[in-house]
């Protein structure tokens, strides 16, 4: 929704239904016209022609299926991704956390796949806030018993004090989202691919 008044028309691609029609029933409520959607898996879609820009907003694919992406659009590849797989609600600041190991890819793990590819890319920075509500005090000391493995009586007073927010509905955690927006020109792109298949042809 938020490209829809710089374009003539946007695609949305989502595996969902139910993401799409809530999708459809905002579009209608806020007059947006130019908004198309479509139930797919763009792993595996085949569009009658590329589209102007790709935009992926936390998905993966990119690491495994960079053709695939490539042969999607015709001017630009824009991709948003965390910056790395910490998202630990300022925990780090109170205990020694392992960083998870997950399947969802990072801007860390991009970069290191492009620079290897020797792929030119524009990088910008996004922080936003992305906390957690909870009801009751006690949701909160289960959340972080239950995702972090805290217990109750080990949640540090000063740690509560400074994150926790109490609304007028119940509390809030807050939290900061640091994520990363990669910008890719298809020729850029494209000529990589290209070498990459004659490095396997030639092997």
């Amino acid at each position: 929704m938020a490209l829809a008044d710089a374009v003539k028309s946007v695609t949305a691609i989502d595996i969902s239904l139910k993401v799409l029609s809530y999708l459809s029933q905002e579009c209608q409520k806020r007059n947006i016209n130019n908004l198309i959607c479509r139930v797919a898996d763009w792993h595996y879609w085949e569009p009658a022609q590329p589209a102007d820009i790709v935009f992926l907003c936390y998905c993966n694919g990119l690491l495994s299926q960079f053709k695939k992406v490539s042969e999607l659009t015709k001017e630009y590849l824009v991709v948003i991704l965390p910056y790395d797989s910490k998202n630990n609600f300022h925990l780090d600041e109170y205990y020694p956390l392992p960083e998870k190991k997950g399947n969802l890819e990072t801007v860390i793990m991009v970069m290191e796949f492009l620079e290897d590819k020797q792929i030119p890319f524009q990088l910008k920075y996004l922080v936003s806030e992305f906390g957690q509500p909870f009801s009751c005090k006690e949701e909160y000391e289960d959340f972080l018993n239950f995702y972090f493995q805290i217990p109750r009586h080990s949640i540090p007073a000063e740690y509560t004090q400074k994150y926790l927010q109490q609304r007028e509905h119940g509390y809030y955690l807050a939290n900061r989202k640091v994520s990363g927006m990669i910008i890719i020109k298809k020729g850029d792109f494209a000529t990589a691919i290209t070498g990459s298949e004659q490095q396997k042809q030639a092997g």
